[in-house]
């Protein structure tokens, strides 16, 4: 089972991008904290939204929200400079906003997987250009 929740608060506002088949993709990052042994510890999360749920995203998030998000790992993996790098994300699948309620937004946000064909298009653009 791929399945992955995490609460926490966006870094930053998510970019937006539609790929060459239009389908739109919103990409950002949440910070979550780790409490053992007396010290905190902070992690950052990519998370990719597709579609419907890229729109909300896109609109709503910004910088310091606080959310909720389930959604499934994925890596991806490319060459560059003859040495093979990897990245991994968080497909999200369902949104809930944890903090004050977003001005005309829905208060919990759901989207489909993406289709096989947006995500291979998505996957293509991950590596740095000249990668």
């Amino acid at each position: 089972m791929n399945k992955v929740m995490l609460a926490g608060r966006m870094t930053k506002p998510v970019e937006m991008k539609a790929l060459p088949s239009g389908t739109r993709v919103a990409v950002g990052s949440i910070a979550t904290h780790d409490f053992r042994g007396g010290e905190e510890r902070t992690e950052f999360h990519r998370v990719v939204f597709w579609e419907k749920l890229a729109e909300i995203a896109a609109e709503h998030l910004q910088a310091g929200s606080l959310v909720s998000i389930d959604g499934r790992m994925k890596t991806h993996e490319w060459e560059s400079n003859g040495a093979r790098r990897w990245m991994t994300e968080v497909i999200v699948n369902r949104l809930e906003f944890l903090g004050p309620k977003p001005q005309s937004a829905e208060p919990v946000a759901s989207g489909g997987e993406p289709n096989d064909i947006g995500e291979a298009e998505y996957g293509e653009e991950v590596a740095p250009v000249g990668a």
